[in-house]
Order: C-alpha cells, then structure tokens, then sequence
C-alpha cells in the first residue's frame, strides 16, 4: 500500500516485513515509521494498505496480525514520521488460508474511512449480512459506525465482493471507486 500526505511525504508499507515507511523530501528515512507482526505465509497475508487522514496527523494501516491471522485496521499518530500511540479500530476475521483477504483503506470526500475486504475464501461471506468479509466497510476516523451508513449500527457500506483490492475516490463528487478480483 502507498498514501501520500498533505505535506508530500509518502507512506507505504512492506507486506512481508509489516513495516511502514517514509519517503520525504526524495529520501527514504531509515527508521521505519511503525514495524507490525504481520503473518505473511499467505499470498493475501501482510501488511495490506495504509491511508492518511486527511485532516489529522494519523496514519491508519490494514494488516494481518501474526499469530491469531486475524485483520485489523490500525491507527497511529504521525510524531514526526514516527507512529505513536496505536490504537486497534477494527479486528476482521481471519482467512483459514491466508488468501482472498482483500484490503484497501482510503478516506472519502466525506471524511470517512472506507475499507474493502475480502471474502475470506468463503464466497458466501459476500452476501453475509453477519459477516465484515466481502464487503465495503464505511467508519468514523476512530472505528465507529457513522449514523448515515445504509444499515443503522451497521459498519458495511457495500456488499457481494470476493477479494476487494484497489480502492480510489473522485474527490470532486465522492464517488468511491472499488476493484474485485475473480475467477470469471
């Protein structure tokens, strides 16, 4: 995953080493802005994406958590290109086999966080009501279900997906823009 700030530093993320990193000014800084435990024995495993708030020093990241497997969403102060303070805004299920977790964080014109998931392997989970997986998440910068989702107390914004990747947002309308990958 790859974001880039307001300021034009540039965030991104090593999928296998579950480090965050900072491009600024041309250069790469050396110490890593946060280093996750992320389980990568997977091929949809890792550190998954990572967004910038687009109105405060946060740095949010979606990634699979070594050990449990299970998907999180993460979200750190931006200190100066270091993360402080991670604060865990949303736990997905694991996938059994590490494969079709999905995973795209971005910020909307209407300041929210949207967050594509994967069907977990499981392509009934798209149509799941009870499940996060295969769908569109749609959250408050801080992990709670904003009032105007289409299911009161609902997180999910968009459902039937099978392995949510590529998200982007037309700024000028809002439109949130969401690929899929399959097998027809």
């Amino acid at each position: 995953g790859i974001a880039i700030a307001a300021d034009g530093r540039i965030f991104y993320g090593e999928r296998v080493t579950g480090k965050i990193r900072v491009v600024e000014g041309g250069r790469l800084i050396a110490t890593p802005f946060a280093s996750l435990s992320v389980a990568s024995s997977g091929s949809g495993e890792g550190l998954i994406d990572v967004a910038v708030h687009p109105g405060k020093p946060y740095i949010y990241a979606f990634y699979t958590e070594s050990g449990t497997r299970a998907n999180k969403v993460v979200r750190y102060d931006d200190n100066k290109n270091i993360g402080g303070n991670p604060v865990t805004i949303l736990t997905l299920a694991a996938s059994a086999d590490g494969t079709r977790v999905g995973g795209s964080l971005v910020f909307g014109k209407d300041g929210k966080l949207y967050i594509s998931t994967g069907d977990l392997a499981t392509a009934s989970n798209g149509q799941n009501d009870a499940s996060n997986a295969g769908k569109v998440l749609r959250l408050n910068d801080d992990g709670s279900v904003p009032a105007d989702n289409p299911a009161a107390g609902s997180a999910v914004y968009a459902k039937g997906f099978r392995s949510g990747g590529g998200m982007a947002v037309n700024l000028s309308v809002g439109t949130v823009y969401q690929t899929d990958q399959g097998t027809s």
